[in-house]
């Protein structure tokens, strides 16, 4: 039994354990997505990046006109994106470790079955 583990964030706890034929996820941030997935599966893992909502940006720039407050730029956060043949995985990437999260995704992207 292989077990590769990838510790994202300490606070609250993301880590990642790869297994030979399935991984599991412990996210204390968010206990639903915490569980085992079989490699079989995943479909994909992608990265988003942290960018402008701008139809919400626009909207709180509208209210704000009208009420005569000031407003800001809406960002939408940054997620690690796993979709498998039963549910998409969303994982807020705040305070994790960037090159951890990369490697991981590449890792994961071999398990992909063709």
């Amino acid at each position: 039994m292989t077990d590769n583990l990838f510790l994202l964030r300490d606070k609250p706890k993301l880590e990642f354990h790869l297994l030979t034929e399935d991984f599991k996820i412990q996210d204390n941030g968010d206990q639903s997505v915490s569980g085992t997935y079989l490699y079989n599966d995943l479909k994909s893992i992608y990265l988003i990046e942290k960018k402008i909502n701008w139809f919400v940006t626009a909207f709180g720039f509208i209210v704000s006109a009208l009420l005569e407050s000031s407003s800001e730029l809406y960002k939408d956060k940054k997620k690690l994106i796993i979709v498998t043949n039963n549910k998409t995985i969303e994982l807020i990437q705040i305070h994790c470790d960037v090159q951890k999260t990369n490697s991981l995704i590449a890792l994961l992207n071999t398990k992909i079955a063709v």
